[in-house]
């Protein structure tokens, strides 16, 4: 049996930094994971720490044999995890007979980095991480009334999508205005504020992102938005 390429696309959505995993598709997944007796490798960079919350129950529908953690487990330095099974985890070297390595495997630095963060992540800081996220998606949203922009937010994720709706597939984000969307990064940068200059991209709000950052972002994105009715 093949993956339903539908299924497929879908995924690849997430994949492409277009924010939003639909994720009720996770039980298709699993699906079509037993009855192809295929493997599955979940592997999280964007959301990373904050994954299960983006998910939300669906998560639990996919058994994945491999967890990739990407960059950002090391609190802003290189670092990444992968965990599974002992008996899928032994196929490895040393102890098995698959060669892996890396040149910053087991870096302090980046471990204690990682850990620091960590230690900072309890559910207060999530709260306070979310409320920053709403604010910043709800003044963009604001900001850009009156043009076919839509904002798109889950915790610690935002996308300014130029497009009317939310795109519901990969062929519609392709389909957003993309040279009204360099306009804005622009318009952005000459005001101080320095996006993810691509609409292939997410914004990233954190814990050291204050309110005033986010009054001047907005302030910043109001101009720009301006600019271009």
């Amino acid at each position: 049996m093949s993956p339903d390429p539908n299924l497929v696309e879908r995924l690849e959505r997430y994949g492409q930094g277009h924010l939003l995993a639909w994720w009720s598709d996770l039980t298709d997944v699993q699906r079509v994971r037993l009855q192809a007796e295929i493997a599955t490798i979940d592997f999280d960079q964007l959301s990373g720490l904050i994954g299960d919350l983006v998910r939300g129950e669906s998560a639990a529908a996919v058994e994945p044999d491999l967890y990739v953690l990407g960059k950002i487990l090391g609190g802003g330095l290189p670092a990444a995890a992968l965990g599974g099974p002992r008996a899928v985890l032994e196929q490895l070297a040393p102890a098995g007979q698959t060669y892996q390595a890396g040149t910053l495997s087991g870096n302090p630095l980046a471990v204690a980095a990682g850990l620091a963060t960590l230690a900072l992540l309890d559910a207060a800081a999530y709260a306070r991480l979310d409320a920053t996220t709403q604010r910043l998606a709800t003044g963009l949203q604001e900001a850009a009334r009156g043009l076919p922009v839509c904002v798109v937010a889950v915790t610690g994720l935002v996308t300014v999508f130029f497009t009317a709706d939310p795109p519901a597939n990969l062929d519609e984000v392709r389909g957003a205005d993309l040279d009204a969307h360099a306009a804005f990064c622009r318009e952005l940068l000459a005001r101080g504020v320095y996006p993810p200059p691509s609409q292939f991209e997410a914004w990233f709000p954190s814990l050291a992102h204050t309110d005033e950052l986010i009054d001047r972002t907005l302030e910043a994105a109001a101009g720009a938005f301006a600019t271009l009715r």
